[in-house]
């Protein structure tokens, strides 16, 4: 392929596979963030 079409040619399907790998990702595992709300230690507990 480095012969036939050009240098370029190798980076370019590597980047097109890439994206193709990111946005098949972002449809199948549909990311979501789900923030659950931490209760932490009171001060006067903390300085003891």
């Amino acid at each position: 392929m480095y012969e036939y079409v050009g240098k370029a040619s190798p980076f370019l399907v590597l980047a097109t596979l890439g994206l193709f790998d990111g946005l098949l990702q972002l449809t199948v595992l549909k990311p979501g963030v789900t923030s659950v709300p931490i209760e932490g230690a009171s001060l006067k507990t903390l300085i003891k």
